[in-house]
């Protein structure tokens, strides 16, 4: 694949970003970026943040887990890994520094589809790295009630 250098950037309607490329004076083409893959575990304690999400409404969601559950984790991708950080640490300053913070971080292979705008151009992928961070939040003491 050959570098390409940004030209103009547009959002769709969709969760989706599509950015429109020139690779070296050849037809343009679009960029497409797949969603992640979420885990395999995606249980009801797996809170994702990205950097559309309310602050408020994730301290609230994830206030409402802990009184039920032992543990959350809290998964922040690329941009959102300072948001996801901010969540936990504010959690734990909500419970009087009595949750546990477990932080892991990681690098994650993204996909995306390079859909060419003329008819001759071919279909490709592209794939790039985003870091990631995993904040497994529990109670120092078991929870009652």
């Amino acid at each position: 694949m050959s570098e390409c250098s940004t030209r103009n950037v547009s959002k769709s309607n969709s969760s989706n970003k599509l950015k429109e490329k020139d690779s070296n004076n050849s037809s343009r083409s679009k960029i497409q970026k797949r969603d992640p893959v979420k885990h395999k575990n995606n249980s009801l304690t797996n809170v994702y943040v990205n950097t559309q999400s309310s602050l408020k409404s994730q301290i609230e969601k994830c206030e409402k887990l802990l009184k039920q559950e032992d543990e959350i984790i809290v998964h922040g991708l690329g941009s959102a890994v300072p948001i996801a950080i901010n969540l936990a640490l504010q959690l734990n300053t909500l419970h009087s520094n009595t949750l546990t913070l477990d932080v892991n971080t990681s690098t994650v292979k993204l996909v995306d589809d390079i859909e060419p705008t003329s008819e001759d151009g071919d279909y490709q992928t592209q794939v790039r790295n985003n870091s990631s961070v995993h904040i497994r939040i529990k109670h120092n003491v078991p929870i009652t009630g």
